[in-house]
């Protein structure tokens, strides 16, 4: 068929090469790999990962060194802060695959030997639906569809295919009329599907499965450290029970969030934190090399105070510090 008027995407794992072509047609169950994860699997999910922007815009671009240099800034404040014998007890939210934590958790605990690293994220896992055996829609975790796959077939639902790619474009139609179909038939809602502590769950005729979305070495430490934790958690959420250190890069930022939803946000992690306690507010200004500019402040009775900064300070430095909150 005229490649101008269809383009069947990668299914497969056997499909698979890291192309760095626009918008690569991946079906995201290739983000599932074998426990351990060969060499090859780990490749394919960081790539697919940072090709990843869910429905609400978030980007989920991350990597497992991304913060190494920034780590080893944060460690020698916290060191002056912090006992190092302390049980710290440390959050990193909107950790995204919670690589970037792994990797955190690992130089923390040569300066805090007992602390503890809970990495967080909204979304932790997309969601398979299938009422046959041919085809699956893919989900994010709010109950977005992103995909539908039917071999060989890849298709985009999150937003509309090209013009030319004519066979895609039907196949899109036909796919998210059906869904509309099955919606009205009683299929459930994915956003309220409680899986419990299985990753798959039955309910006759759908069948729904987890996509996960930690990378496969992070999910490797939480099985083997009980000190090192991966939860779902939404940053506008204060924590049931406060903690000494949360960080919040590439979340809080002005390009994601109005002017009141960060009050809330910087609100939550005041709410979270013990009185002393740390946050680390910033943002990734240049990937490679990895520059990022971030506040470092202190919670206090009613406030923030600014402790230090890393290159420049945080956009959102400001608004936090302007916050005056009760106990």
């Amino acid at each position: 068929m005229n490649r101008f008027l269809v383009d069947f995407g990668v299914s497969r794992p056997d499909q698979y090469v890291n192309r760095n072509t626009p918008e690569p047609r991946i079906s995201y169950q290739l983000l599932r790999t074998s426990i351990p994860p060969s060499e090859a699997e780990i490749a394919r999910f960081e790539y697919l990962m940072r090709e990843m922007r869910l429905p609400s815009g978030v980007f989920r671009t991350t990597a497992p060194s991304r913060f190494r240099e920034f780590d080893t800034f944060l460690n020698g404040i916290l060191t002056r802060i912090f006992p190092a014998a302390n049980v710290l007890e440390v959050h990193d939210w909107a950790a995204s695959d919670a690589s970037a934590s792994a990797g955190w958790f690992h130089t923390l605990r040569r300066s805090f030997p007992n602390a503890r690293l809970t990495a967080s994220d909204l979304s932790l896992y997309l969601v398979e639906a299938r009422a046959s055996a041919d085809d699956c829609y893919i989900f994010d975790a709010t109950g977005e569809v992103l995909q539908y796959v039917r071999p060989p077939f890849v298709i985009r639902l999150s937003r509309p295919e090209p013009r030319l790619l004519l066979a895609n474009r039907l196949l899109r139609r036909s796919a998210l009329y059906r869904l509309a179909r099955m919606r009205q038939e009683g299929l459930p809602n994915v956003a309220s599907l409680d899986f419990g502590e299985s990753d798959e769950l039955h309910k006759p005729p759908y069948s729904f499965r987890k996509i996960p979305m930690v990378h496969p070495t992070a999910e490797l430490l939480r099985r083997s450290n009980p000190a090192f934790r991966i939860e779902r958690h939404s940053v506008f959420e204060s924590l049931a029970y406060p903690c000494d250190v949360i960080r919040t890069m590439n979340i809080f930022n002005t390009g994601y969030f109005e002017q009141e939803r960060l009050r809330q946000g910087a609100q939550s992690v005041w709410r979270s934190l013990k009185p002393g306690g740390v946050w680390i507010v910033g943002r990734t200004i240049e990937a490679d090399p990895p520059v990022h500019h971030a506040s470092v402040l202190v919670r206090t009775a009613d406030r923030f105070h600014l402790h230090e900064r890393h290159v420049e300070k945080s956009e959102v430095e400001d608004l936090a510090l302007a916050l005056r909150l009760d106990e």
